[in-house]
């Protein structure tokens, strides 16, 4: 899920602004640009690092990490995740980016 809005498993484009994330399918079609504030704390990769806060049966983009970033974006919780969040407790799951 990103923000209320259920993307399916696949490859996507990820590219983060000032305030802002945007995902795009592989097709360069835009799918989903959300808020997002700054975030720090997590050590660098090269590669880049997405983080995910998964519960029961379903998972939310949470954080975006460019290579080689000390800061990251931290996107804002949606209404369906805080919902689901009062009854559950989230675990975490980070992949590490490509190219």
């Amino acid at each position: 899920m990103v923000t209320d809005k259920a993307i399916p498993g696949g490859e996507y484009v990820i590219s983060n602004f000032d305030h802002k994330v945007m995902i795009e399918d592989g097709q360069a079609k835009p799918l989903a640009m959300v808020l997002a504030n700054s975030v720090g704390g997590r050590t660098p990769r090269q590669t880049g690092q997405v983080v995910f806060q998964c519960y029961a049966r379903q998972c939310f983009l949470s954080e975006v990490w460019a290579p080689g970033q000390e800061v990251g974006r931290q996107l804002l919780r949606s209404r369906v995740e805080i919902g689901v969040a009062q009854h559950e407790r989230p675990t975490y799951f980070a992949l590490l980016g490509g190219k």
